[in-house]
């Protein structure tokens, strides 16, 4: 079920318009914001995966510190995804106010998960 957690090496792969880097433990990420010409960038690390069920990892540079965690809910014939984020600001971003770099934080993040979403589902429908 969570094919995803195979991809996360490759991030930038199913993240339109992300550049990314790292590996199954670390992931860099560069990506677009939702207004143009901006960008949201942090460093993650990867500190759990519960094998289909989700993960969690640590924001450590970026707008944002502290903790997210994404898990999977099977429903009716498809899946519900949730993001859960317990965080303080980070070093970059002292301009913005808190809700501005969340509401950022996440609009960059259910970008990346609807991008995920549209692959699998295209991968799904080749076989």
């Amino acid at each position: 079920m969570f094919e995803a957690l195979e991809l996360l090496p490759r991030v930038s792969s199913w993240w339109r318009g992300a550049r990314t880097s790292g590996t199954s433990e670390r992931i860099t990420a560069d990506i677009p914001s939702f207004r143009a010409g901006r960008r949201v960038r942090f460093e993650a690390r990867i500190d759990g995966i519960r094998p289909g069920e989700g993960l969690v990892w640590w924001l450590d540079r970026g707008e944002l510190a502290g903790r997210g965690e994404f898990w999977l809910e099977p429903f009716k014939d498809g899946t519900i995804v949730h993001y859960y984020l317990d965080v303080d600001p980070g070093p970059a971003g002292r301009m913005r106010s808190m809700p501005a770099r969340v509401r950022r934080h996440r609009w960059a993040v259910r970008r990346g998960l609807n991008d995920l979403k549209d692959s699998l589902e295209a991968r799904a429908w080749q076989r």
